[in-house]
Formats: C-alpha cells, sequence, structure tokens
C-alpha cells in the first residue's frame, strides 16, 4: 500500500472515532514528512482540512475499501478472532459496530457478561480491528451513516436486524462470512460456564 493510501485510511479511521483533529493525526501518523503528504492530499483533492480538523473527501475515500461487521462480542473467543481476520483481508479499513447492552437485552433476553464499554475496549485492541464504534439504541443505521462501508460481513449465524434490511444503501456489499469453528460460539461457553458453576 502506498504512502498516501495508508495516510488516507488513518485519517477515515480517525474520522470514524471522531479523533480527527490534525493533532492527534500527526501524534498518530508518524511519518517523517507528514506535512507534505497531507499538503499533497489536499492538493489532490483527497483530504480536505478545516477547523484544525482532517477529512477523507468522497474522491480520497474512494482509493480505500472500508467493511463494516457488529455484533455482541461478549465473551471474544476463536470463533470471533478467525471472522474478523478473515473480514480485515477483504479490506483496507475494517470498523466493529459494538452492540449497547440494551439492544442485546431486547435480542437476546438477557444482558451481556461484560458491559458495552468493556467490550469495546477488548475489540478496540484486536489486531485486525481497525477502529470500534458503540451501535446506537434508537437507528441501527446510524453507524453504517458514520462508518459508510464499501461492505457489511455477517458471520455464519448473523442476520441483518430487520430494522436495517431494506434500509441498507445499493452501493454496500453485504458478504456472509462462512468463518465457523464447531463447537465454539458465546452462549455454548455460558452454557457451560453454568454448568460448571451450577448457576
Amino acid at each position: 500500500m502506498d504512502i498516501y493510501k495508508e495516510v488516507i485510511k488513518h485519517v477515515y479511521i480517525s474520522q470514524i472515532a471522531r479523533e480527527n483533529t490534525l493533532d492527534k493525526i500527526k501524534e498518530k501518523i508518524r511519518y517523517p514528512n507528514l506535512d507534505e503528504i497531507l499538503e499533497s492530499l489536499v492538493n489532490r483533492g483527497c483530504i480536505e482540512i478545516k477547523n484544525n480538523r482532517v477529512f477523507v473527501t468522497e474522491d480520497g475515500r474512494k482509493l480505500i475499501k472500508v467493511g463494516l461487521i457488529g455484533g455482541t462480542f461478549d465473551i471474544i473467543h476463536v470463533g470471533h478472532i478467525a471472522t474478523l481476520h478473515d473480514a480485515k483481508k477483504l479490506v483496507d479499513v475494517l470498523a466493529v459496530v459494538i452492540a449497547r447492552d440494551q439492544t442485546v437485552y431486547k435480542n437476546k433476553g438477557r444482558y451481556p457478561i461484560n458491559n458495552e464499554i468493556m467490550r469495546l475496549k477488548v475489540v478496540s485492541a484486536l489486531k485486525d480491528v481497525d477502529v470500534a464504534i458503540l451501535g446506537d439504541e434508537m437507528d441501527f443505521m446510524k453507524p453504517i451513516n458514520i462508518i459508510k462501508p464499501d461492505y457489511i460481513f455477517l458471520g455464519y449465524d448473523q442476520e441483518l436486524p430487520n430494522a436495517i434490511k431494506d434500509r441498507i444503501p445499493n452501493n454496500i456489499t453485504i458478504v456472509r462470512l462462512n468463518t465457523e469453528i464447531k463447537g465454539v460460539k458465546t452462549t455454548y461457553i455460558i452454557r457451560k460456564l453454568r454448568e460448571i458453576f451450577g448457576l
């Protein structure tokens, strides 16, 4: 990946995380000639700098592939790692949307073992994850509108929420990842823990 594309990628990740101030960009991207690269990208129309914030333009955004995957990610296991790895191989930027505690309760009838902030921190630390954000309790489309992915990845057993099925723009490709590790699933792990501890 050339250095210009790499900088665009980092700016876009910072933009999603809402940490796209010029100072933070320079902190994260430590290239010796970063000011020249940023100036060149501005001149090429790939990024804009407004009020000390850096944004990827529509032309710059076309130079990178962005994928989104969502889920609870309550107890991270090898199945999660393999799925995220397979998704990352297909894109330059992999963004993960973490389900809110209240959303998990509505969908599964129980709260997650780890709260949303803890799950966000764990997923953010994973090697194949470029950026993770919390979902929105009221509008499942909000994270999609923030991330603007080229691809939405679904795990082998996932379905798109009904609330967004018909609202996904035509320019976003839905990709089902058939990454399944037999016998490894969060519900199985929770069931096994309950058996072991008599819960």
